[in-house]
């Protein structure tokens, strides 16, 4: 059922980022699923993992893009993108040793975060993807 459901105003309008935004929304819903059903420890954990490993790599994706194309604002963003990273890499590491336990909380975090960054920093640089990277 999922906790979250991709509404057109999260579109950056190239369809590369788009797909790759609804990925990420769609293992916020798992791990809401999991979370919810009774998952186990092990479930969870997989999930998490999967989720911080796409993230990197939508990350890398943003940021060649950034580079290839010198978007003005990608120290900035690349910032943004490191600040999460090491947050949720603290989660992480954290539920694994079974010291931080897998709550709405963090479930709400990783979705406020998300769309905030969608409709937000993301947003900023749409026209530029536009202009230079084929959609």
């Amino acid at each position: 059922m999922g906790l979250i459901k991709w509404e057109e105003k999260y579109s950056v309008g190239v369809d590369s980022m788009d797909n790759q935004h609804k990925k990420l929304v769609q293992m916020i819903n798992d791990i809401f699923d999991e979370l919810r059903g009774g998952g186990t420890h092990e479930s969870l954990l997989k999930i998490i993992e999967g989720l911080v490993e796409y993230t990197q790599v939508h990350f890398k994706a943003e940021e060649a893009v950034f580079e290839k194309f010198g978007y003005a604002e990608t120290e900035e963003h690349k910032k943004e993108h490191e600040k999460f990273i090491a947050q949720v890499a603290d989660f992480q590491k954290g539920f694994e040793e079974g010291k931080i336990p897998m709550t709405m909380d963090i479930i709400t975090f990783l979705k406020d975060w998300l769309f905030s960054h969608i409709l937000g920093t993301d947003q900023k640089y749409s026209s530029f993807f536009k202009d230079n990277v084929i959609v």
